[in-house]
């Protein structure tokens, strides 16, 4: 099992520094971690920090772990959220990411009004990143929560949750069967 980043006056320093915030996963380098990637645009100068990783995924064809994750923050000093999140971390904080795949029933049927597998490769997806700060005051233990990113687009390579199957369409004379 990978063990999560425990930030530092550094890390901290440079997340709040930094122009552009990415998160990843790979299911292909780790299915237990997750990196958030700071950096800024004057130097390419880069920060990975290893975060716990979770996820919620519902409707068809969810039920495996995602191949991969993606969120991202180009103008990091510009969102508000991030900015909240950049000023309450504290040394010795471990962060989660958390993908949630399809947390929307009605974008999901807003194209064919449908759940068949065929549909669901076609309809939109909603998409959403949370990400969690986990401390410890005293002996009791704190989580904040944010929503980081949310992504609302059909099932293609700009999904934020890329699944580990994709169905595949099945085409007769102009309509999907």
């Amino acid at each position: 099992m990978t063990t999560p980043t425990v930030l530092t006056k550094d890390h901290i320093t440079f997340i709040r520094k930094a122009d552009r915030i990415s998160m990843h996963f790979n299911a292909s380098q780790s299915t237990d971690s997750a990196t958030l990637r700071a950096s800024t645009a004057n130097t390419d100068a880069e920060m990975p920090i290893t975060c716990r990783v979770q996820f919620s995924l519902y409707g068809p064809n969810n039920h495996h772990t995602p191949r991969t994750c993606f969120g991202y923050i180009g103008s990091a000093h510009f969102d508000r959220t991030w900015a909240s999140v950049a000023q309450l971390l504290k040394a010795g904080d471990t962060l989660t990411l958390h993908w949630i795949g399809d947390s929307n029933g009605y974008v999901r049927v807003a194209t064919f009004g449908g759940n068949s597998e065929v549909e669901a490769y076609h309809s939109l997806h909603m998409d959403k990143l949370e990400l969690s700060i986990h401390r410890t005051q005293g002996k009791r233990p704190i989580v904040l929560t944010f929503t980081i990113n949310v992504s609302i687009c059909p099932m293609n390579s700009a999904r934020m949750i890329q699944p580990a199957f994709t169905p595949t369409p099945t085409y007769s004379i102009g309509r999907i069967q």
